[in-house]
Parts: structure tokens; sequence; C-alpha cells
């Protein structure tokens, strides 16, 4: 199950499993989910799957503890549902916030824009709460958290110096970023 198809990260995603439920002798059969055609329960647990991975659920999703109740095994890949029943294949977003944190005080960028994604997600939430752990811990003022495209989610960025004013750059500041996206620089990082 993926909510967005068209997201580059998503093929990377799908066919490594893909290849090997193949070579098990299983099917594979990949639902898109949104918010215009949810997939829910009933589709899931009519007895027509062997299991389910899910790729975008949202830290409130009943669908782990539906399918839990309904005894269809389940794996949760990239994001995590807080006390789903479920086998988990997901970054340690935590981490890898916390190095982002060390990189930018290492570089001795004063202040950090970022883009953390959802916060109704669990890659959105950690990623957020430990890069702004991580900034406390090194001694770098405030976080800011800014809205951008979701191709951009994931972001981070820092300056030498403080901006001008809330939401700018000065020009002659140096800039840097740092992506800790699952989506585009994944493979990259």
């Amino acid at each position: 199950m993926a909510a967005d198809l068209t997201n580059p990260f998503y093929p990377e995603l799908v066919q490594p499993p893909r290849t090997e439920l193949d070579s098990l002798g299983y099917r594979t059969l990949l639902l898109p989910d949104s918010a215009e055609s949810p997939v829910n329960a009933v589709q899931l647990a009519d007895g027509s799957l062997d299991g389910v991975i899910m790729t975008t659920l949202t830290l409130g999703s009943s669908l782990p503890h539906t399918l839990a109740m309904c005894k269809i095994p389940l794996v949760l890949m990239n994001r995590e549902v807080d006390g789903a029943v479920a086998g988990t294949c997901v970054i340690d977003n935590r981490d890898g916030a916390a190095k982002i944190a060390g990189l930018l005080a290492e570089l001795r960028h004063g202040a950090v824009g970022a883009v953390f994604g959802p916060q109704n997600t669990s890659t959105g939430r950690d990623r957020e709460i430990r890069l702004r752990e991580g900034l406390g811990e090194h001694g770098i003022g405030r976080a800011y958290r800014t809205n951008c495209p979701q191709w951009l989610r994931g972001c981070a960025c820092g300056c030498s110096r403080p901006a001008g004013k809330r939401g700018s750059v000065r020009s002659d500041a140096r800039f840097g970023s740092v992506r800790c996206d699952d989506e585009l620089g994944a493979r990259r990082a």
C-alpha cells in the first residue's frame, strides 16, 4: 500500500520485497491509498491476501490494529504506528536527525530552518523531536519550522549568521542544506 506513486522513493522501496515475494511464489498487489480513495480494512481482510505491507500510514491509523485483530500478517515499512502489533522496517529517524544536528554544529551554523514533514507521521515527529534536542545539546538556538512542497520535506538548512528576519537569509551569510528525507536523497546520503 503506497499513497504517492509519483514519489521517486517508492520504486526503490517496493521492488525488493516484490522480487523476494515473487521468488517465494507469492504474487504482489499494490494498492494506492489516497484521501480521495482510502484503502480500508474490509479490502485488506477479505481473505484474498496472505499478508500486507504498509508504507504511508499516519500515527492515528487504525488499520494495523484492525488487521492484527483479523490475524492478517502485517509489516510496516518507512513509517511506524505507535502500539501496532506488526513487523517494522524503518530507518532510524532520530539517530539521523541527531547526526544532522551534530554536523550543523560542527559547521558552526547558528540558525536552522527545518522542514520536518507532517507532524502526524512517525518520520516527521521523530525527525523534529531529535533535531530540536540535538541542536539544543550543541547550543544552537531554535529550529524554525518552515512549510514547503512535499518533495522538499526532511531538509535541514543552517546559516552561519542568524537571518535578518524570520524566513529570510542574508545574502552574505553562509548557507548549507542537509537532506534527511526518505524521498529524493535517500540513496545519495
